[in-house]
């Protein structure tokens, strides 16, 4: 689902502050649905991801003080942020205002939720889809200035659409979109990751404050060291939480994520030890610093897409396995899985043989795009059958033009054969998807 149906439009408004982002910011916030859902549990996590097995410890950060150095000495700081918010606004029609109007709620909106989705269009209108809109403004600054970045499309917020191809996602997510082609571009992103406040409370006490207490310590908190706990204790929900947040941060390929409920939000990042991070507590609302509020988060935001981020580097684990000289048929993998940021590519190139005397017609191809670029995109991944695995690199070529050219350097690499894995990379085979998509 998503907020915006055309591509959304900033600029600056000289003496008229009224229509600056910091003016919309400052504007008194309607309040949530009413809760009325009976769940207080989070999904449980037992285990995390292996990359994420080296995150132990949760410390206290200050995302205000977080800075990135561009082209010819340009910073984003939060000062730069600040002055943007001052100057620059959303430039709206006449039947955006009403998306603009912080203080009510849309007649849409549902009064009463009986789930936690049914929060997450009134938390996307009130934060993360401004949010975004305002984090275009900051990359048109940056350009200004010389920082020598260039953003293809424009960022924008969407509520995550959960499919089985797309489990254990966030439930927002801001990315850069490609309006011409309809697509979301492969870079880093911010993820949102939203809690009804009655499950993220014990016995009246907030298990997001909870957690900012335990990270203030000199050593940070060790939440691996409470996952025994009561599954009902502060240290038990917060178990669970983390151990999600980081199978996110890992599916998504970013460092940044803002956990929220309709009272309170924190911030978390990855650190440069792989190690997470937390903010302060923020108020949705009421609060007397709410503009700098949101100040702070354009920029924690706005660092996720320009790409200055932590983020897990997930290692891939191969024992040794000789592949000898076979016709490139036999090696046919039945199906090809790829991972791009937060989304799954899946496709069936043919049914495995289950009664075939050729056991390497089970052959799965499992990779994580690295690169895209005219319409051909480059995954690292690996080649499994059953428990062996050997590292591979595959070229996914996405319409006629780009098969074409896909089946030509196939050729040229087929014709130096002799040279395969002496000079150039040995070549396992060249596949066609049953959907015929690529």
């Amino acid at each position: 689902m998503a907020t915006d149906s055309v591509e959304p439009r900033w600029g600056q408004f000289p003496g008229e502050p009224e229509r600056s982002y910091s003016s919309y910011f400052r504007e008194q916030r309607a309040g949530p649905p009413i809760d009325e859902t009976p769940s207080t549990r989070i999904t449980q996590h037992a285990f995390t991801r292996h990359a994420g097995e080296r995150t132990k410890t949760v410390s206290i950060f200050d995302p205000a003080q977080l800075t990135a150095t561009f082209k010819h000495n340009v910073a984003l700081d939060w000062h730069l942020v600040r002055l943007t918010l001052d100057t620059y606004g959303p430039i709206l029609d006449q039947g955006d205002t009403s998306d603009w109007s912080f203080g009510r709620n849309p007649n849409l909106l549902s009064p009463s939720v009986d789930s936690e989705p049914g929060f997450y269009p009134w938390f996307l209108r009130l934060i993360a889809a401004p949010v975004a809109h305002a984090c275009n403004a900051v990359c048109t600054v940056l350009e200004d200035k010389g920082a020598g970045i260039h953003i293809p499309g424009f960022i924008r917020a969407d509520i995550v659409i959960k499919t089985s191809t797309c489990g254990g996602a966030a439930d927002l997510i801001q990315r850069r979109y490609q309006p011409a082609t309809k697509t979301y571009l492969r870079t880093p992103c911010s993820l949102y990751e939203f809690k009804c406040d009655n499950v993220l409370r014990v016995a009246d006490t907030s298990t997001l404050a909870r957690l900012v207490e335990l990270a203030h310590t000199t050593t940070g908190y060790d939440f691996r060291a409470d996952k025994s706990a009561q599954y009902s204790s502060h240290e038990g929900k917060l178990y669970n939480m983390i151990c999600q947040i980081i199978d996110e941060l890992i599916q998504g390929h970013t460092g940044h994520v803002v956990v929220a409920t309709q009272t309170k939000y924190v911030l978390i990042r990855l650190s440069d030890t792989l190690q997470l991070e937390t903010s302060e507590i923020f108020d949705v609302r009421g609060s007397p610093t709410q503009l700098d509020d949101m100040v702070t988060l354009v920029l924690f935001c706005t660092l996720a897409a320009l790409g200055q981020v932590n983020t897990y580097r997930v290692p891939v684990q191969v024992q040794r396995v000789c592949i000898p000289q076979f016709p490139a048929w036999v090696f046919r993998p039945y199906q090809g899985v790829f991972w791009d940021g937060a989304q799954q590519e899946q496709t069936e190139f043919c049914k495995p043989r289950k009664l075939s005397l050729l056991p390497l017609s089970w052959l799965r191809l499992e990779g994580e795009v690295v690169s895209s670029a005219n319409d051909v995109s480059v995954a690292r991944g690996r080649l499994l059958l059953f428990f062996l695995a050997a590292c591979v690199v595959a070229k996914i070529a996405h319409g006629s033009a780009a098969t074409h050219r896909l089946d030509r350097e196939f050729l040229a690499y087929s014709t130096l054969h002799t040279w395969q894995g002496v000079a150039i990379p040995r070549i396992f085979g060249i596949y066609t998807s049953a959907d015929a998509r690529g």
